[in-house]
């Protein structure tokens, strides 16, 4: 969920500088909290696993990137979410990906574009069981859905449906905005525009490859993160 203009990480004694943090950042099997502190930096919990490590340009298509980013909005879905992973991204293959960005919209970019400053952490997953047939359809449509404008309402209605309390609290409150989030996610609606978790879900979904149950315009970075069906393979090497 970007591109709002980049922040940088404010290095405070007793906390780790933005080198440290990628050495340290861990893959989803170590289910790593970063915690984002009231000195917005970043602190790592949690002992890491061993860890593989890879180039950008090795990505294969389908590959699923997950982001710890360092922006405005990077900061409030990792507070929504309570999880490390702020942003997701679609590898196409030959150093190209599909990328949502909150001012522009999908566009297809390089990996240079992709992964540039503001990120801290780059985590690569592929789906369980997809060949390479399958993996192409799955970029296909992708693709299909460059231009499209960022999803706003939706990115906002994922967040506060993560968690039953704030939803419950909105929707009685001001119920007029919970139907307004199920109308994006309805038929009609849902494809028109998207966010970052949103358009992988869905390229996967209309590929026939499901990521998880939940739907795909309710999906938040973390559940892609965390989906049992993704497994890892490496960290992206960052310059």
């Amino acid at each position: 969920m970007r591109r709002s203009p980049r922040s940088s990480v404010c290095a405070a004694a007793n906390h780790p500088t933005r080198r440290e943090a990628r050495r340290n950042a861990g893959s989803p099997s170590d289910r790593r909290v970063l915690l984002f502190s009231a000195r917005r930096s970043l602190k790592l919990v949690e002992v890491r696993s061993e860890r593989r490590w890879i180039d950008a340009q090795q990505l294969e298509p389908a590959d699923v990137v997950c982001l710890t980013t360092v922006t405005a909005m990077g900061n409030m879905v990792r507070f929504l979410s309570g999880s490390p992973i702020s942003h997701t991204v679609l590898a196409l293959g030959h150093g190209r990906v599909m990328d949502v960005w909150t001012n522009v919209g999908v566009e297809e970019c390089s990996v240079d574009e992709a992964f540039g400053a503001g990120v801290m952490v780059a985590i690569t997953l592929r789906r369980r069981g997809a060949d390479a047939a399958m993996r192409a359809e799955v970029c296909r449509h992708a693709r299909s859905f460059a231009g499209r404008p960022y999803d706003d309402r939706g990115a906002w209605g994922a967040g506060m449906f993560s968690s039953q309390v704030m939803s419950r609290a909105v929707c009685v409150a001001v119920p007029g905005v919970c139907d307004a989030i199920r109308e994006n996610a309805s038929e009609q609606e849902r494809d028109l525009r998207f966010f970052c978790s949103e358009h992988i879900a869905r390229s996967f979904e209309l590929a026939g490859l499901r990521l998880f149950d939940r739907e795909a315009s309710f999906a938040m970075p973390d559940h892609v993160y965390r989906a049992s069906t993704l497994e890892y393979v490496a960290h992206i090497r960052l310059h």
